[in-house]
């Protein structure tokens, strides 16, 4: 059977063709280092290449997050380390001043304890990249000001400053002065929104004023509408009598059932500050909202505010007093709360130093998967390339033997 010429130009054609691509393809595999140049090459391996990158780059994400948690829990450690030695040191100086020999001196140990709680106070004003570690999400503002003679307002410090570590798992990386310092009573439950107008709802939390004298905080709930409750909160002595007492308009949402403002605003709490009484507390209603029954309870970060439980020690001291067993107690609750704080912010730092552990060694894994797949054998493909390049070199010359001559060889 006879072949025709052109069938043979035209099949010898496709051949040099298809060898100088293969050439050309390994060229550029040396040259960029990648055994893929486009996806349409390998839509398999380009598909677990995305994939890989995609891990890589949550893995990089993720380490980010954790060096700068890390950063921000070390600044915060350090300045619950400084908190605590100056705690521990006024608790050791009152115990000097205890003693008779020191009953005429007690205005010195004041003044100790006054640059112990600039100190605290200086702490408590630590910054992390212009955010201040202990002011909750209201990081921009320093949580109490310097040389104060009462810790009041109604700062908010709550809030949590949470990193993504891994893929759906969140870790909260701040301690509050909330958690610290502040006296907030926690509000959380459930009103009944199907309750008649006028009904109420109750609860009673114990509170302590600056000089460690326990007070009563009776919390009522009163419904003045649809979705609309009055609360009332009076502070009651030991006698029974009201020393102080606020009230604030609460509305929820129709819909979700959630607080939605607290006197028309969109705070979630309500501050007593009674200098004259000593008092200073904030009650938090974050986790209130209305539903199917009545239900609240109540918990308490500390007491009483104890920056100014300290200065009303140092008042004393400068009037010739000796603080009282209650006072006593609340500075070694502040030094024992300081250390439980350290306690869990080394956890956390441990936690999160064991995840970057992990995630370096699943980076490595990741790489040398991702090498696999994408990267060019420098030694193999050249040893290619020259056999391509010798395949392709014999091409050119059998051609000029097979591909027919033309008017144009002649002239």
């Amino acid at each position: 059977m006879r072949i025709a010429d052109n069938y043979i130009s035209k099949s010898f054609l496709f051949n040099l063709n298809k060898s100088k691509m293969n050439l050309v393809g390994l060229q550029a595999d040396i040259a960029t280092g990648k055994t893929i140049q486009n996806s349409s090459e390998s839509p398999l391996s380009a598909g677990r290449i995305s994939r890989l990158q995609n891990q890589l780059s949550n893995i990089d994400t993720y380490s980010k997050n954790i060096d700068n948690g890390l950063s921000y829990l070390s600044a915060t450690t350090k300045a619950m380390e400084g908190m605590q030695t100056e705690t521990q040191s006024m608790i050791d100086n009152l115990t000097q001043a205890a003693n008779p020999i020191n009953a005429t001196n007690l205005p010195s140990f004041a003044q100790k304890l006054k640059l112990g709680l600039q100190a605290i106070v200086q702490y408590a004003g630590t910054e992390v990249d212009g955010k201040y570690v202990f002011s909750g999400t209201n990081s921009s503002s320093a949580p109490y000001s310097q040389n104060a003679a009462w810790f009041g307002g109604a700062a908010d410090t709550s809030g949590s400053q949470s990193i993504k570590i891994t893929t759906g798992t969140e870790q909260k990386i701040n301690v509050t002065a909330d958690e610290l310092f502040n006296s907030v009573v926690s509000q959380t439950g459930t009103i009944d929104k199907a309750s008649a107008k006028g009904s109420t709802i109750q609860n009673t939390t114990e509170i302590q004023d600056a000089a460690g004298v326990k007070y009563s905080a009776i919390t009522t709930y009163t419904k003045t509408g649809d979705n609309a409750y009055m609360m009332q909160v009076n502070v009651k002595n030991s006698d029974g009598t009201t020393v102080t007492s606020k009230q604030s308009q609460l509305g929820f949402d129709a819909a979700t059932g959630k607080l939605t403002s607290v006197d028309g605003s969109a705070s979630r709490r309500m501050t007593i500050n009674d200098q004259s009484t000593k008092l200073n507390f904030s009650i938090d209603m974050t986790g209130l909202s209305e539903s199917t029954k009545s239900a609240v309870s109540t918990k308490t970060t500390q007491p009483t505010n104890m920056l100014n439980a300290i200065q009303s020690i140092i008042d004393g001291l400068n009037q010739g007093q000796l603080p009282t067993d209650a006072q006593t107690k609340l500075l070694a609750d502040l030094n024992t709360n300081i250390i439980q704080k350290m306690a869990e912010a080394g956890g956390v730092q441990n936690r999160l130093t064991s995840t970057s552990d992990m995630m370096q060694n699943q980076q490595l894994e990741l790489q040398n998967l991702l090498s696999k797949e994408q990267d060019t054998d420098i030694a193999k493909t050249t040893i290619e390339m020259q056999s391509a390049q010798t395949t392709a070199d014999i091409l050119y010359k059998t051609s000029a033997m097979l591909l027919p001559k033309s008017l144009i060889d002649f002239l």
